[in-house]
């Protein structure tokens, strides 16, 4: 049978199967491969039987150089989304030349831990970029205090996992290239090592037909959006405007995600004086002004001054993407 009658066949006779994938076999052969190992039992279990995903595991790990069997066991795909374990993300990130300080300090029990994860790039090794978890933290999140699951199981990792996945979002693009998210938070379920747990429910990318039209995306309402905004009281309150309008969403586990980021960033809105701005940079300077939980209105600090001192304030700054928590 000629290779032609056979796809696969040029993988079958490099001499380094995996390593064939990955230099230049055909997308047929490729298929192939993602289909025989989906099917073979020789994948974890969320990738069985779902050859799709391990072919989009398998490139993506091209990307980032790595082999096809590390990538399917480093990465996972989640609602259409390729995501790396922390033990990946920060062995690519040292790969990279980058180094990588994860250490903890405090305890669960005693309510003051604090998880820390630095990067010092290889070249800018004169700066120190640092993330930091904690349970107060965690509980603005909506991560904290349920009786079950990663973070009820494994609270000291799942602070580590997060304050790795930030800091080395924000300080090693260049070895991540644009993956940027652990399992965990898009919502898999993970165990202590932030790894999806073997036959755990994944989130997965919805079937739909090629031919079917993508749902027109209705715009976003500034009128709505303003209110939302300027009608808050506390941090949760104003995500759960901005949810209602259709600006943020809450996934199934209660973290919030901005999938109309861009769409905010472009939407003027005016603020509590009639003055014309970005409405994520409203959604940021609103959510610093507010507290966690109701206070006396005139200890809360003016919108407007808050706009005045962060025209520079970073993406990170304002908003975390991952988890919609407002810094």
């Amino acid at each position: 049978m000629t290779s032609t009658e056979r796809p696969g066949t040029d993988l079958a006779t490099a001499p380094d199967m995996g390593r064939g994938v990955v230099t230049g076999a055909s997308l047929e052969s490729r298929i192939h491969y993602a289909d025989v190992l989906s099917h073979a039992g020789l994948v974890p279990r969320d990738y069985q039987g779902k050859p799709a995903n391990v072919l989009y595991a398998v490139e993506t790990g091209t990307m980032l150089g790595i082999h096809p069997i590390a990538a399917i066991n480093g990465i996972n795909i989640i609602s259409g989304k390729p995501t790396v374990s922390p033990a990946l993300m920060t062995a690519l990130v040292r790969r990279a030349g980058h180094k990588v300080r994860v250490k903890v300090t405090g305890t669960v029990a005693g309510g003051d831990i604090v998880a820390t994860c630095e990067v010092i790039r290889h070249d800018d090794p004169e700066f120190t970029y640092s993330a930091s978890w904690d349970i107060a933290r965690a509980k603005r999140a909506g991560l904290w205090g349920g009786k079950s699951g990663a973070w009820a199981n494994y609270p000291e990792a799942m602070l580590k996992a997060r304050a790795i996945g930030e800091v080395c979002r924000e300080a090693a693009e260049d070895a991540l290239c644009g993956i940027h998210y652990t399992p965990e938070e898009l919502g898999a379920h993970v165990n202590g090592d932030g790894e999806i747990i073997e036959g755990a429910v994944v989130p997965d990318m919805p079937a739909q037909s090629p031919s079917a039209p993508t749902p027109a995306v209705p715009a976003l309402d500034g009128d709505l959006v303003r209110a939302a905004i300027l009608g808050a009281r506390t941090k949760g309150i104003l995500l759960d405007h901005l949810v209602e309008v259709g600006a943020a969403h809450r996934d199934p586990h209660g973290a919030v995600t901005w999938p109309r980021r861009r769409d905010l960033e472009g939407l003027r809105v005016a603020d509590e004086h009639g003055q014309e701005v970005s409405a994520w940079a409203l959604i940021g300077a609103r959510g610093r002004s507010l507290p966690d939980v109701a206070l006396a209105e005139e200890t809360t600090p003016d919108v407007d001054t808050l706009l005045a001192e962060s025209s520079d304030v970073t993406d990170a700054e304002i908003v975390d993407e991952t988890t919609g928590v407002l810094a």
